[in-house]
């Protein structure tokens, strides 16, 4: 359950891992609704080594470790997300 992707994605719950290329410039990623989705997770991962960022943005007005956004910017930089059924948490 990965995909690959070159450009703005909204993830779903049949997501689990995304690898993100974003040597055409730069993606922003939204997540699915972490109410209703406790226990989920979802890894998000830089493939590439261009100086575009991936942007992970929330749902609604949930969170992402209390923020509204996180980015990752460098090559293998990755992320995983755990939802407690409201938010989103980093771990």
């Amino acid at each position: 359950p990965y995909v690959s992707i070159t450009g703005d994605t909204t993830v779903t719950t049949a997501n689990v891992v995304v690898f993100a290329n974003a040597t055409s410039g730069q993606i922003d990623i939204t997540l699915y609704a972490a109410t209703s989705n406790g226990g989920k997770t979802l890894t998000i991962k830089k493939t590439d080594s261009s100086a575009n960022s991936v942007v992970i943005t929330r749902a609604g007005s949930e969170t992402i470790d209390g923020g509204t956004s996180f980015t990752l910017i460098y090559n293998g930089e990755a992320v995983t997300l755990i939802s407690d059924n409201s938010n989103w948490f980093i771990i």
